[in-house]
């Protein structure tokens, strides 16, 4: 991977609706479909948050796959993942969840939100333990809880958590970027064409209160910023939410939204049922959006019923030229 001044961020659910409870499921092969169809991308640096990522043991042996490593692997040497679960079969345990077909066979699931990249690790912008102690030259993602506590009763969405992954990024010698990836709740039962339903208004405030969450996170971040400017913060996944919701305009209070657009023209597309946002906040204006689209559906179909999405920005000249 080689310093440019461009970046692509890429968001896709490896889940979605699409598999059936009666498809067994295989991360290795959603991960060489997936890497197909990013190979197909014109990219260089690139962040890739995946929703849906899974973990899972065989039953007769204690090797695993996972999705975001898979994919990792499947593009190049230079791709790694950072996984942060938030479902697993041996703390949430519920019959209504892990006994499907699609899961029999397996001896421990674990769901959760990857990042993938082939960008190096940037500096946590707080001071490290040395060497010789716990946590010097932490080169990984922190995650953090967003949702309410539970003990998983119900055994599906309603209760299930949800996290978000923070990773550092040094897209160039002199410029980190802080890469967000998470995936919010969305209940049984609502409609997001009909948002005076109690159902949709109870799924709507359980997403305000997981935003509000990331707004904190995003807050302390910026506290702690000791660079000479502010980091660009990228936040992405599945939002389950439609671009003119409350809780996307409540996201856009501390980003502005990356709207889907024709690579030629310029004109936004109709994306006024997409529930899969990248946002930006970059209050020192170093990126500069200057593509963004949704994966055609012919090429996604099977693998999930979601539209991702991917955007490339350019970094700002004067911030290239102090590399």
């Amino acid at each position: 991977m080689s310093l440019n001044n461009e970046i692509t961020v890429i968001s896709i659910n490896a889940g979605g609706a699409i598999r059936g409870r009666r498809t067994k499921v295989n991360p290795k092969e959603t991960a060489i479909s997936l890497g197909t169809i990013i190979k197909e991308i014109n990219i260089d640096s690139t962040m890739i948050a995946m929703q849906e990522s899974l973990k899972i043991w065989n039953i007769n042996n204690s090797n695993y796959v996972e999705t975001g490593r898979e994919l990792a692997n499947n593009l190049d040497f230079s791709y790694r993942s950072m996984f942060a679960p938030y479902l697993d079969s041996d703390f949430h345990v519920h019959q209504t969840k892990w006994e499907q077909e699609s899961f029999k066979g397996y001896n421990k699931i674990q769901q959760g939100n990857s990042v993938i990249t082939n960008i190096r690790f940037g500096k946590w912008p707080w001071p490290l333990p040395v060497n010789g102690f716990p946590g010097h030259d932490k080169k990984s993602y922190i995650s953090s809880q967003i949702s309410n506590a539970s003990i998983y009763s119900t055994g599906n969405r309603d209760t299930e958590p949800r996290n978000i992954i923070v990773v550092p990024l040094q897209v160039l010698n002199n410029i980190t970027v802080f890469f967000m990836a998470t995936h919010l709740t969305k209940l049984t039962g609502e409609d997001r064409d009909k948002t005076e339903d109690k159902r949709s208004i109870e799924a709507s405030d359980i997403r305000l209160e997981q935003i509000n969450q990331i707004i904190n996170i995003v807050k302390e971040i910026q506290s702690m910023d000791n660079y000479s400017y502010k980091c660009p913060i990228i936040l992405a996944g599945d939002f389950n939410a439609l671009p003119g919701s409350r809780e996307i305009c409540k996201i856009k209070e501390f980003f502005y939204r990356i709207p889907i657009k024709n690579s030629e023209s310029k004109v936004s597309l109709d994306d006024t049922n997409q529930v899969d946002h990248i946002f930006v906040n970059d209050i020192d204006n170093i990126l500069t959006p200057i593509y963004s689209a949704i994966i055609e559906p012919c090429k996604i179909k099977g693998i999930t019923d979601h539209s991702p999405i991917i955007a490339k920005f350019e970094i700002e000249k004067l911030f290239h030229k102090m590399r």
